[in-house]
């Protein structure tokens, strides 16, 4: 299709007449012209025209788009703005028909966020299939190296908690904490100096500060939690505090319920 051709079938589709594109552009003998290849607009006024028909200046200078093109192309803007709300499932829906890269990393980042958010949640059976489809998307990206990583993390982070699995490596504190980014800043150093002092055999002192972390933790979401009951846990009993040990395993106990819906 020419650009005339295209202009003529995106008038036509918003019923708008050529007076009503036109107006305050060009005149309307013009748009008549431009629309049956009889005279070729500036690039100014190509640019207007796509700007009033909310479609990008390139599918009209394009010569091989397609109707999915340009239904593809209309559609960018509001998936950039559904990501830019957060509205995650609105926009990876509106993208599962689409198979090009941009679709593909919007898509991956979206099924990532969203397993980050109901992992807050302590919904961990449902994060999970969240990063499970976030890593298909970004295979078909160019960046699926760097957002698989994340949603493997995420995956991995959840085995971990439900008792499916080892972490790798890298270790509970820095998976926890760099996966739920809304930790308090406070929470992830304090933390970490309370595996110190357990390490030292000092469970008396950690068993305080992670006493202190409880709050925080609770608004934090249910991984951070479950993480500071655990050890809690640990200190208490280590310390004969087997009241306050049986407490935080129930708590814990009744959070890992929770999480397998």
């Amino acid at each position: 299709m020419t650009a005339g051709e295209k202009i003529k079938a995106l008038r036509k589709e918003k019923n708008l007449t050529q007076s009503a594109l036109t107006e305050g552009l060009i005149t309307r003998n013009m748009l008549s012209q431009i629309e049956n290849g009889v005279a070729n607009p500036s690039l100014s006024t190509l640019s207007a025209i796509a700007e009033r028909l909310s479609v990008p200046l390139e599918y009209l200078l394009s010569d091989s788009a397609s109707a999915g093109d340009m239904e593809r192309l209309k559609n960018r803007e509001k998936v950039r703005a559904l990501y830019a709300e957060g509205k995650n499932d609105e926009c990876a829906e509106l993208l599962e028909k689409y198979d090009d890269d941009e679709s593909a990393l919007i898509s991956a980042l979206c099924y990532a966020e969203s397993g980050v958010a109901l992992m807050h949640a302590g919904k961990l059976f449902s994060a999970r299939r969240e990063f499970e489809k976030s890593i298909d998307s970004a295979e078909k990206s160019v960046f699926a190296g760097v957002i698989s990583a994340c949603a493997e993390r995420g995956i991995a982070l959840i085995d971990y908690v439900m008792g499916r699995g080892e972490l790798p490596p890298c270790g509970v504190d820095e998976y926890g904490y760099i996966l739920l980014l809304e930790v308090p800043s406070s929470l992830a150093p304090s933390h970490a100096e309370a595996r110190r002092l357990m390490k030292n055999g000092e469970t008396g002192k950690a068993a305080e500060i992670l006493s202190g972390l409880l709050p925080d933790a609770e608004k934090s979401g249910a991984i951070c939690l479950y993480y500071v009951l655990s050890d809690l846990e640990a200190c208490l009993k280590a310390e004969g505090d087997i009241a306050g040990a049986y407490g935080c395993a129930e708590r814990r106990l009744l959070m890992r319920e929770e999480m397998n819906r």
